[in-house]
């Protein structure tokens, strides 16, 4: 199996991995919470972050999946309120309604490439699959299946909102 350089080096390069302290929002009300960098950065140019334990356990799905073939890309992660109100904005049926999404709390992710428009559908693509058999084992999980993009980790001491 080939794997491109780029992806090594986000996976095995020097990072930095500090824990910031930010504002986030649970059932409509701010709260603490602490964030920790993964590799990337959002649509918006911001870089990608988690609550501690999710951003350790997604670091280590990536390298799974890298070493099983599969190449993971984020759209987003931690939202800020301001990102989650455009968010809402530009559609209410696919976003959460600001202060009500567990990207809010740095607990959901979402990956792209799990879906491909073709033949005037969506489907869903073997990545897609991928995740939906390895990742649970990782601590995440996929709480709506209309949207396959949307993982959220879930551990006991990181329950979701759902």
């Amino acid at each position: 199996m080939i794997v491109p350089l780029a992806l090594l080096l986000t996976i095995s390069g020097p990072f930095e991995s500090r824990v910031v302290a930010a504002t986030g929002y649970a059932a409509g009300e701010a709260v603490a919470v602490q964030l920790e960098r993964i590799p990337g950065h959002d649509l918006d140019g911001h870089p990608l972050l988690l609550q501690p334990e999710a951003a350790v356990a997604f670091r280590d799905l990536l390298e799974f999946a890298a070493k099983n073939g599969h190449y993971l890309a984020v759209n987003y992660a931690f939202r800020t309120q301001p990102q989650q109100k455009r968010l809402w904005r530009r559609s209410t049926a696919l976003a959460a309604r600001p202060g009500y999404s567990n990207h809010q709390l740095g607990l959901a992710i979402d990956i792209t490439g799990t879906r491909v428009w073709w033949r005037e559908k969506w489907w869903k693509t073997e990545l897609y699959g991928f995740l939906r058999r390895e990742a649970g084992r990782f601590g995440f999980v996929q709480p709506h299946v209309e949207e396959p993009w949307h993982w959220e980790f879930q551990t006991e001491s990181c329950p979701t909102m759902l």
